[in-house]
């Protein structure tokens, strides 16, 4: 049992709490929640905690959803009162939790959680910003995606992703915070709260991504800038516009390599004024894009070699199942970094469905 009250470390705290949801625990997630004291400022399996009575509802909700849930943590950093923690939930979804459909499921999505801790209590939330499961299918276009954390040694970095279906079409967002640690979290969940809720309302990508750059920019120091790519699906093509990000790419159907989805004029990160143009790529049925942070090209070896997009992956990313591709490339990626990957990787596969694609690659 982790030390709870006065003078315990505040990451026995937060494990502590982790363990007792994982137990399915109700008094022992209570010793270590300040409930009075707790904000609703979060998303995910804890939100709603105002009072006990609201904890408590909201963890039994989650049980009933994912009565398998396993919380798993990656890291957890303790500094003076406050706790960053990165890990994963899984679990098998029994019904509608976090979009999932009334049917059973495979349920995984990893989060960043930044509390602060008093007395031997968490006090608050401060921010909580989840890398959501991406839908199997949305919009008429398939998806599988990974999220590689760093070796425990590294600092917690600023990878994000997220999708929405909007009038315009299924649109995506992916991209990397400068910095690492607490404040690349913070920023993490800047970027995506605003994505969705400007991705339903404004028509043009580029013009989507000035309004984000304005809002954003206002909190940013001289040196903050965040790399992104925005992508809209629509039949037969993919619209895209980078701000400084590095380039999707595009695996087709009919053959012939990888192609790098390069820009033809460069854009710089948000925070930096971007002025992007919309790039329009041919994309069907049975063609596929990955999208990725820098994690993935700039991983080098012990002999310092980065990591490069060869025949190995193109092999990889043409397995006819869309989660076996992305895993196939992140296998190649951990035997290239050996026992020291010392950046987050986040990898996104688009593959546009049709009537006979789902076979095609067989």
């Amino acid at each position: 049992m982790m030390t709870t009250g006065p003078g315990a470390g505040t990451t026995d705290v937060y494990k502590g709490f982790i363990d007792a949801v994982n137990r399915q625990d109700l008094d022992g997630a209570a010793q270590f929640v300040d409930v009075v004291r707790y904000r609703e400022n979060c998303v995910g399996f804890t939100k709603g905690f105002v009072n006990w009575e609201g904890a408590r509802q909201s963890l039994l909700q989650v049980w009933k959803g994912l009565p398998d849930l396993r919380v798993d943590l990656d890291q957890v950093f303790g500094d003076g009162d406050s706790v960053l923690a990165h890990g994963t939930a899984r679990g098998t979804a029994n019904g509608r939790l976090y979009g999932a459909p009334a049917t059973k499921r495979s349920f995984e999505a990893n989060f960043f959680d930044y509390v602060r801790v008093e007395d031997g209590r968490i006090t608050e939330r401060v921010q909580q910003a989840i890398l959501r499961p991406l839908p199997a299918e949305l919009g008429g276009v398939a998806f599988a995606s990974h999220y590689q954390s760093a070796t425990r040694t590294a600092l917690v970095g600023g990878d994000l992703y997220d999708i929405a279906m909007t009038q315009f079409g299924p649109r995506l967002i992916i991209g990397d915070v400068k910095g690492k640690g607490l404040d690349a979290v913070g920023r993490c969940a800047a970027v995506l709260a605003i994505f969705r809720e400007l991705a339903f309302g404004e028509p043009g990508l580029a013009g989507l991504a000035e309004k984000m750059n304005a809002r954003l920019s206002r909190d940013m120091e001289v040196e903050d800038f965040v790399t992104v790519i925005l992508a809209e699906f629509a039949p037969g093509e993919v619209r895209i516009v980078n701000c400084g990000h590095h380039p999707p790419v595009k695996l087709a159907l009919a053959g012939g390599g990888l192609q790098v989805m390069t820009p033809e004029e460069f854009a710089p990160p948000l925070g930096l004024n971007p002025h992007p143009a919309r790039q329009d790529i041919d994309l069907k049925p049975g063609d596929r894009l990955l999208f990725y942070t820098d994690g993935l090209v700039e991983t080098r070896d012990r002999a310092g070699r980065f990591f490069g997009l060869d025949d190995r992956v193109t092999a990889a990313l043409a397995l006819p199942d869309l989660g076996a591709a992305v895993k196939g490339v992140v296998r190649l990626l951990l035997e290239h970094a050996g026992d020291d990957l010392t950046d987050d990787v986040l990898l996104v596969l688009g593959e546009p469905t049709g009537i006979d694609s789902r076979n095609l690659r067989h």
